[in-house]
């Protein structure tokens, strides 16, 4: 169950010296799940509520990942699910769009093995707006167990 921690699109962006973006996009609940088993690769997620306008999510890094993919799920001809990676992922205007597993995620690969449940990792979105200028949003997004309650320990902490 996801908790409505959102921040403001505009409120993050005039913290990061940027001038306002009038739509008031916000994230929450942006997690990191620990990876499985010792190896470097973690899943993540988050829930983004549309402003006034739409956005598309382009992009996403972290100092502690080689990189970070956007994934969905489709189904393949074979009537299989398959992971797949996206080049991005459309915000519409006032609709929210989940992050979590079966459906579209993070994918955090040469992920930092460290960093264990309780720790947190710097995360970049990366959104362009609808006359295509970049916008970039810094969060603290902490590292969660696997199987963790998502929502209650897991605020998007804007920088």
């Amino acid at each position: 169950m996801f908790r409505p921690t959102a921040l403001a699109l505009a409120i993050t962006l005039s913290a990061c010296g940027e001038p306002a973006q009038p739509a008031d996009l916000s994230v929450s609940d942006l997690h990191v799940v620990e990876p499985i088993g010792g190896r470097d690769i973690a899943r993540g997620g988050l829930m983004i509520k549309g402003g006034s306008e739409a956005m598309r999510l382009t992009g996403i890094a972290s100092p502690n990942a080689e990189r970070v993919e956007l994934h969905t799920h489709a189904m393949t001809d074979a009537g299989v699910m398959q992971m797949r990676k996206v080049d991005g992922i459309d915000i519409p205007a006032g609709e929210t769009v989940m992050f979590e597993a079966g459906g579209k995620h993070l994918m955090f690969f040469g992920f930092d093995k460290a960093l264990a449940p309780g720790d947190e990792t710097e995360v970049t979105l990366t959104f362009i707006d609808s006359e295509g200028a970049p916008w970039d949003l810094k969060f603290n997004a902490p590292v969660i167990a696997l199987g963790a309650d998502i929502g209650e320990d897991t605020p998007a902490h804007g920088s």
